[in-house]
This record gives C-alpha cells, structure tokens and sequence, in this order.
C-alpha cells in the first residue's frame, strides 16, 4: 500500500528584543522531547475588554480572542431608580442579556463585572463631597450592595446565561484611588475586603461560581510592581480574602510578576490561578508593560513550561488585551469610525488577529526540540517554542535589530511540503530561503531594516 503523506504546519515568529546571541552559535540546551499537547488553547488564553459583542461579530472573531470582559452588569448600569429593582437588559453601558447570549453562540466565554454603586445607593457622606463620584464609594446601606450580586449571580449563572465567572469590582488597589474610595479615612483595603469584596465572593460561591479578584492596577507603567505585590498581599491575606478567591487578576503587570506570585498562590494550592483582565492600554506612551506579541507568546510559553498550565487547570491563566473595541486609533483589537462597520484594527487587531490564525489549530505545549541563532528559554533576550496540536511547531525567535539574520534548524519527519515566511502583519520576509537535509529543515531569513514585532515560518509537510 503507497503510504499517505500527512499535512504537518510548523510555524517559527521572531521578535524585536533587546541582546542577540552570536549568529554561528546555535543554542546550547539540549534538545528536548515534544511536549504532549496539554487540552488547552490559545482562545482559552486570550480575552478582550469592552468588545462590541453583537454588531459585527465577524470582525470579534477575526481577532480571535475567546473571552469577552464587559462592564454591561454593573450595578449603576442595571439597577432600576429604586434600590431592589433591576433592569437586566441594561440602560447606559450596553444589555448583558443579549451580549452573554451572542457571545456563547460564537464560541465565546463571558467574565461577568460586579462592581460600583448604583445612584439609590449612594451615600449621604459621599454627596457632601464637593464632585465626588459616588459610584466608586460603598453604598449608604451594605445589604443594598449584597442584594444586588445575590440577584446579578442568581439571574446570570441560571439558563440560558450560564455564566461562571464573576470579577468583583475594578482596580480597587489604584494608587490614585479611581474606582474605590473611603468617606472615613479608614483604611481603604480593608473596608473593601470587609464591605465589598468577601460579601459578594461568599454569594457567588454559593451559587457554584468562581471569583475574579478586582483588578489588581498598581504603578501602572512603572517599574515598582514589587511594592505592588507587597500590597496586594496584604488585601488578600486581610480577613481571609484569598480564600474567596478562585483567580487573582491584575492589570498591566510585566511577566514577572506572574513568576513571583505563582509560588504563594498557585503553587501553594491558595487559588486557581492569574490572570490579567487588562493589558495593552490606549495609553499615550503605548502599550504596557509592551506590545502585544512580545507580552503574549512569553507569558503563554511560561505558562505551559513552568506554570501548571494543562487540561487539568484550562483556565489557570488568561490575558485580556485592552481595548477590545475603540471609536478609532491604534490601540484597539478592533475599530468603529462613526458611521463604518466594525473592522479589525491595525496594528493590534492584525497582531492578535495573525497570532488567532497561527495557533487555532489544536491544543498547545511548550516545546524546544529545534536549534536557532538565539537562545532558548529561560534566556530573557532568546526564543520561545510551541507544539500546537499533533502536527504543528511554532518557535518564536527574539532579533534585536533590523537587517538581522535569522536561522532556525527544526527536525522534521518528511519533507516539507510548502515554506512561507511572514511578519507579525503578514508581509513577506526579506531574503527567505529554506533547505532540508538529513530530515532537518533549515530556514533562514533578514529582519529587514523595519523591524517587526514578529516574523512567521510556516512549513507544511
């Protein structure tokens, strides 16, 4: 019988960075075994804020993210005029009801937002505050509070919503003191913990759901998170907060620290995981703590390698890049000019978009059976490897320069069928030539003076 060619993509991105290894070096770890695919996805992985969850839905899914984080069901958003009466389709900020609903019937999960205090609630202390914005204190009467998430989590994880996941709040730890402040000079972690967040933690537990620690937003930008950690630390150890907790979540934050609050919480079994509800930012200095393929690919390769990342723990980690939906501009996944359709925005959409494409093909694994001009992980200027699925190796590579060669040995079992080479939005690399020999393919290519975020092989054989 003539044996039957199977079709096999391996895909290899490139990165800008910040240090090159020398270019007739090929790294010096061994190579190592492919690691099984672990059950979990890069749409499992990825989310945004503030999507335009029904118009339009084509360009969401272009994007590719599988979750949605909205702030449809807010309290002031579906709170009637009097305390105890709700409007679930919504009022200012959107429905939930219709968006959950699309959402699910495209293959989208939904993190649901508890948070702030709706106008029958606010307190008379917080109106004798000359332009205070009452909706970011704690209410006049605490039970208003907990009867609106007793009713928000009873309408929301019921038929035909189904909703699992709950985040109480938003950024609460804010240096400047945003979207949680305290009439009383007391201390403002502590009456959030005590007032606001293991209340409403303790009724979504009793509904079977799980608990999305506030947004954690601390020094957003700079380069103090440590002091941030400390902090937040101290919420969580306040009055027993962790154990209301399922996920912590933090907002902005740089890899490491993940790696650093992975041994006290994760590992140590105190909650299910980290994620970050907010990354990217249309802020004027750009992205942070970076750009969007050099934050995801990392953070999703440490996850698998070190992190505990598997069919076990699907939800364990998750990156939402924000914002998911803008009026215009650069920094969204996607984009509404007044009186356009809805499109996939350059150049965050098209990243996120060529990342989607790269990965859907299966389940994901760390991998490092290949050999490159740069080193492997754990080198923090290296490269990163990926099997998706049982037939496709991604390598993300980390150049520092423009004009920079690239070179890449990736073992393979029959040759290869076909060879592109691409950048992060899809343009062709310059001076691409592959060969194979010895069941070794060898690829090389030139950053070209324009360096990309990210430079994608793709070998089908």
């Amino acid at each position: 019988m003539m044996a039957v060619a199977v079709a096999v993509t391996i895909s290899i991105l490139a990165f800008a960075c910040t240090a090159v290894a020398d270019d007739d070096i090929l790294n010096n770890a061994a190579p190592l075994t492919v690691s099984p695919p672990q059950g979990v996805t890069f749409s499992n992985f990825t989310g945004e804020v503030f999507a335009d969850t029904q118009s339009e839905e084509t360009a969401n899914q272009q994007v590719g993210a599988g979750w949605l984080r909205n702030k449809n069901a807010t309290w002031p958003n579906v709170s009637g005029p009097s305390c105890g009466k709700f409007n679930w389709a919504g009022s200012r900020d959107g429905n939930p009801e219709q968006d959950i609903l699309y959402a699910h019937s495209h293959g989208q999960e939904y993190l649901l937002n508890l948070a702030y205090t709706a106008p029958c609630a606010w307190s008379a202390a917080c109106k004798k505050i000359p332009k205070a914005q009452c909706e970011y204190y704690a209410p006049e009467k605490l039970t208003d509070w907990t009867d609106y998430v007793s009713a928000a989590v009873a309408h929301f994880s019921a038929p035909p919503f189904n909703i699992k996941y709950f985040q109480i709040w938003n950024e609460p730890g804010d240096p400047g003191n945003l979207t949680w402040r305290v009439t009383d000079g007391g201390n403002p972690g502590q009456e959030f913990v005590d007032q606001i967040y293991n209340p409403a933690a303790a009724i979504i537990h009793s509904h079977g759901g799980q608990v999305v620690f506030s947004g954690w937003a601390c020094d957003i930008g700079n380069s103090n998170w440590r002091k941030c950690e400390q902090n937040l630390n101290g919420w969580l150890n306040y009055h027993g907060a962790w154990s209301h907790t399922d996920y912590i979540d933090l907002h902005y934050a740089p890899l490491y620290v993940w790696q650093e609050l992975y041994p006290t919480w994760v590992a140590s079994g105190k909650v299910k995981g980290l994620w970050q509800t907010e990354i990217g930012g249309d802020f004027s200095r750009g992205p942070l703590p970076g750009d969007l393929p050099v934050v995801y690919l990392p953070a999703m390769y440490w996850a698998l390698s070190s992190g505990g990342w598997n069919e076990r723990n699907p939800d364990r980690y998750k990156l939402f890049w924000y914002p998911g939906l803008a009026a215009q501009g650069a920094s969204a996944l996607t984009s509404r000019p007044a009186g356009a359709r809805l499109s996939v925005s350059k150049p965050r959409g098209t990243y996120h978009a060529v990342l989607s494409q790269l990965f859907e093909g299966g389940t994901l694994a760390a991998y490092s059976n290949y050999k490159s001009n740069l080193p492997s992980y754990p080198a923090a200027n290296g490269s990163v490897g990926f099997t998706v699925g049982q037939r496709q190796i991604v390598i993300a590579l980390f150049p520092a320069n423009g004009n920079q060669p690239m070179n890449i040995s990736v073992p393979l079992s029959t040759p290869a069928r076909s060879v592109t080479f691409t950048n992060a939005t899809g343009d062709s690399v310059q001076n691409f030539k592959y060969t194979q020999d010895g069941g070794v393919l060898n690829a090389t290519g030139n950053s070209g003076p324009s360096l990309s975020l990210a430079y994608l092989l793709s070998i089908t054989y």
